[in-house]
């Protein structure tokens, strides 16, 4: 597929990046059904009131395993839907702020500065901080968010005497987090402008000369520079890139006993052999130089990386080159590299990865893959 195929449109980008921040929240459920039972086992809550504790404990579980399976399903039902999707996420989320605001108030609302409401203040803190972060796109949504959870406590606690600290606490609180979300959506917006940025700079990619004249797959100018777009792509998604790269072994040997133009047809065949093996669209199969390839793999580990590098080594070394009068067997040594990259780093670093892989490959007895 073309490059301007393989880059996500502005609005798969902003879904992607909303998806990351759902993604996360995983966690974040762990610590909340934690911090719940924490709450009702060691501050004596459950003892005072134990028919009340099972039944919220019961919708603690319920609201958790909603918003959990929401999340573990995400592949079936995202790509289907997105809006509905993200929706539903939004939706549960409100519906825990109101789970937290009621526990809260009640709290509020029996008038003693308990064992019970200290906890419940520190794990609602904890509760804003990751919705602030999961809902960072939609600031409206975020704002609601923050209001339901803090607010009536607030308003509670300020009209009982002996709470008003805890009112100005709540307070200056939201207003932290409201300073906190806007700095966050900015953040987020900022990404989308950079994700705009590359898509643009991505036209000027597709009106260069990048389809290899022989093997008609990507060239030298498209690695040059789609490896650095997917570099910085890796960067701020926080993924792995993975590099492999593809020499053929002993080919001016090929070329010298049968001659160019059958080399030249082994080369197509070959190209074609490694652009088959590589199945995902995200996959770049590049002629690097001569009888070398290169494939660039965005969002792929290690144990990714060198299965389909062994694939690729397997089925050149299996494959039957019919170009001449007899049939000729074709190894390959391979490279992998990969690495998350950070902030400010360069691909040049991945590139020398590759390359050290293939030199040990090919000092280590040739038709084989390493890692480096």
């Amino acid at each position: 597929m073309n490059l301007t195929e393989q880059i996500n449109s502005l609005d798969d980008f902003q879904r992607q990046s909303d998806l990351d921040f759902i993604l996360s929240a995983r966690v974040g459920l762990v610590i909340q059904v934690l911090g719940w039972f924490t709450i009702v086992a060691l501050t004596g809550f459950y003892s005072l009131q134990p028919i009340l504790t099972l039944k919220l404990s019961w919708l603690v579980l319920i609201i958790s395993l909603l918003r959990y399976s929401h999340i573990v399903l995400h592949q079936y039902f995202y790509p289907k839907s997105s809006r509905l999707w993200m929706a539903t996420h939004f939706f549960l989320l409100l519906l825990q702020s109101v789970f937290w605001s009621a526990f809260y108030v009640y709290q509020v609302s029996l008038d003693v500065l308990s064992p019970t409401l200290v906890a419940t203040v520190l794990m609602v803190a904890v509760v804003t901080n990751g919705g602030v972060l999961s809902m960072r796109s939609k600031l409206v949504v975020t704002q609601i968010y923050l209001a339901l959870v803090l607010l009536p406590a607030a308003l509670l606690s300020w009209s009982q005497a002996n709470l008003h600290f805890l009112s100005v606490l709540i307070f200056v609180y939201w207003l932290y987090l409201l300073g906190f979300s806007l700095r966050s959506h900015k953040q987020y917006k900022d990404n989308y402008t950079f994700q705009l940025e590359l898509a643009k700079n991505s036209q000027a990619i597709e009106l260069k000369d990048k389809i290899d004249y022989l093997t008609k797959i990507y060239n030298r100018n498209f690695f040059e520079d789609c490896f650095e777009y997917q570099w910085q792509l890796a960067v701020r998604n926080g993924t792995d890139i993975a590099l492999l790269m593809v020499d053929i072994d002993n080919f001016k040997g090929v070329n010298d006993a049968y001659g160019v133009d059958y080399g030249n047809q082994c080369l197509i065949q070959i190209a074609e052999i490694i652009r088959q093996s590589a199945k995902r669209q995200t996959d770049m199969v590049v002629r690097y130089e001569g009888e070398e390839f290169v494939l660039i793999l965005p969002d792929t580990e290690q144990a990714a990386a060198l299965k389909l590098a062994e694939l690729i080594r397997s089925n050149l070394q299996f494959a039957t080159f019919n170009c001449a009068a007899d049939n000729h067997s074709i190894t390959a040594s391979i490279g992998v590299g990969v690495v998350r990259p950070k902030q400010y780093s360069s691909p040049t670093m991945l590139l020398q990865k590759a390359e050290m892989a293939l030199f040990q490959a090919k000092t280590q007895g040739r038709n084989r893959v390493e890692l480096g």
